[in-house]
């Protein structure tokens, strides 16, 4: 399968569609802003474009990364997400999440830029992962819906408007979230 890059136009012409170069076996595509990703069925995460505040995930600020690059000290990927930071799921439910953090949207209890993967703290089993501006998102094997970051206008769910950069539970009052 081969992973095809568009213009970030209105409108797409796919006849003015890019090949990305050095990757295969892509399962799966995310973007935020101006940074691409893909990840193979080896279980590992690429990424191009815009890094300056880490969100190539290889450890550099690179401004223009022209070609993919795999992201540093994860294996066994099963999911991507984006949002302000981008973040991956591995095989063992684990969450990690790397880039710009000024909300805390790392999930990892600080405030500092990650320019490589760092596991989001006091979560596990997660079955499924998505990101949103300046928060991560988490859903558990039991159906628990977990939030950080940002939460100016209530978007993590826990009946407050009070930032978090460590995950805290969605209130769920008489609902259930149905599992795969």
């Amino acid at each position: 399968m081969e992973v095809l890059l568009f213009s970030t136009s209105v409108l797409i012409d796919y006849r003015n569609a890019t090949k990305v170069s050095n990757i295969t076996n892509i399962v799966a595509i995310a973007g935020i802003s101006d940074t691409g990703y893909a990840l193979d069925s080896s279980g590992h995460v690429w990424s191009w474009g815009y890094g300056q505040q880490g969100q190539l995930g290889n450890g550099t600020t690179t401004a223009s990364q022209l070609t993919p690059v795999q992201v540093s000290n994860i294996s066994n990927i099963i999911a991507i997400a984006g949002g302000t930071s981008f973040y991956a799921l591995d095989s063992s439910g684990k969450v990690w999440a790397w880039g710009d953090n000024t909300s805390g949207q790392l999930g990892n209890g600080t405030y500092t830029t990650a320019l490589t993967p760092v596991q989001v703290s006091n979560i596990s089993g997660i079955v499924s992962i998505a990101g949103g501006y300046l928060a991560g998102y988490a859903l558990n094997s039991s159906g628990q819906i977990w939030s950080w970051g940002k939460n100016n206008i209530a978007q993590l769910g826990t009946g407050t408007t009070n930032d978090s950069n460590i995950p805290v539970q969605v209130l769920q009052s008489g609902w259930t979230v149905p599992l795969p």
